[in-house]
């Protein structure tokens, strides 16, 4: 996925870059579903 788009999210009011990725699986299968943002917030 080299040149997949990479998305901020929109998160109280701010756009917010993510810090990674995160892989999500169906664990039934252990099928690739999806890769979405991940993203540490400091309260």
């Amino acid at each position: 996925m080299s040149n997949a788009t990479s998305y901020q999210l929109f998160i109280n009011g701010r756009w917010r870059a993510g810090s990674g990725t995160l892989t999500l699986a169906n664990p039934a299968t252990e099928r690739y579903l999806a890769r979405s943002q991940r993203l540490r917030l400091r309260i």
